[in-house]
C-alpha cells in the first residue's frame, strides 16, 4: 500500500518561502498588506507543492455558513429527483461543517437557468 502523500500547509509553504504565516495567509486568500512581488513568490511555492485552499476548513474558521447552490429543472423529473436527492443527502452529511443547500428550479434544460442562476446569486 502507497502511503498517503502529506497535504501541503501554510507552514510549510511559509518554511520554504520564507515569508510568516501571516503573510502567506495573506497571499495565498488575497488579502492586502503585502507587495505584489511577495504575493507571486507565495504563490509560486504553493503552486510547486499543489497546495489547495481547504474551503470547508475557511468556513469553519470563518464561523460562516457555506452555500451549496443548484439548478434543476422541473422537466425530466424522473431523473432530476434522484440527482436532487443526492444533492440534498450530500449537504446534509456536510451539516456539521455550516453547509446549506440554496436550490432553484429553471423551467427545462436550456430555458429559464439564467434567471435561475441569476436568483441564486442574488441570494448569495
Amino acid at each position: 500500500m502507497k502511503p498517503v502523500p502529506e497535504r501541503p500547509t501554510i507552514k510549510k509553504i511559509a518554511q520554504i518561502s520564507g515569508y510568516t504565516i501571516g503573510t502567506v495567509d495573506r497571499a495565498l486568500h488575497n488579502r492586502p498588506g503585502i507587495k505584489p512581488e511577495t504575493r507571486t513568490k507565495v504563490l509560486e511555492v504553493a503552486h510547486t507543492l499543489n497546495y489547495r485552499v481547504n474551503k470547508l476548513a475557511s468556513a469553519m474558521r470563518r464561523q460562516r455558513t457555506l452555500v451549496f447552490g443548484a439548478i434543476f429543472p422541473k422537466e425530466l423529473h424522473y431523473f432530476y429527483d434522484d440527482v436532487r436527492r443526492g444533492f440534498l443527502d450530500a449537504v446534509y452529511r456536510l451539516r456539521d461543517f455550516r453547509v446549506e443547500p440554496l436550490l432553484q428550479e429553471c423551467e427545462r434544460l436550456g430555458r429559464g437557468e439564467e434567471e435561475a442562476l441569476t436568483s441564486l446569486l442574488r441570494a448569495k
